[in-house]
């Protein structure tokens, strides 16, 4: 946590599979990386809605978020990051039971979003065709 403290400039980072990281570590990339465009999350198991909420409230030039695997992660932060990140192009969470079609409703206002990772989530087929039909340029990952 002490490196991210001096690190503002951070656009990239990379903590996949990080078994330690916790909201705690987000709280404080979230304070001190504001210019964070590309984060990646996966499988860092420890990882709950508080942690995501921390970066949605404070990431504005977010441009990819990958939480995929991170299974504590539900839809309550996740439709925050749709509501507060308005240039998120990119959104991975498969392997996220706890996100639905709750969440996937939100897309449709994210005008800059290419490319979502759905497998293996809460979110049904039904939801991902009506989205499909509304935005056709998006790119959807689902299998089931």
């Amino acid at each position: 946590n002490i490196l991210l403290t001096k690190c503002p400039s951070l656009s990239t980072l990379m903590l996949s599979s990080c078994k330690e990281i916790t909201d705690k570590t987000l709280a404080t990339i979230a304070v001190h990386c504001k210019s964070a465009q590309i984060l990646d999350f996966a499988d860092c198991a420890k990882i709950t809605d508080e942690g995501i909420l921390q970066i949605a409230e404070k990431s504005k030039h977010l441009l990819s978020l990958t939480i995929s695997g991170c299974s504590l992660v539900s839809d309550t932060s996740v439709k925050k990051v749709l509501t507060n990140c308005s240039v998120l192009q990119t959104l991975l969470f498969s392997g996220c039971p706890r996100i639905t079609d709750d969440s996937l409703n939100l897309v449709e206002n994210c005008k800059h979003m290419s490319i979502l990772s759905v497998s293996d989530s809460g979110v049904t087929m039904t939801s991902v065709l009506e989205l499909r039909k509304k935005l056709s340029e998006l790119t959807i990952s689902m299998k089931k």
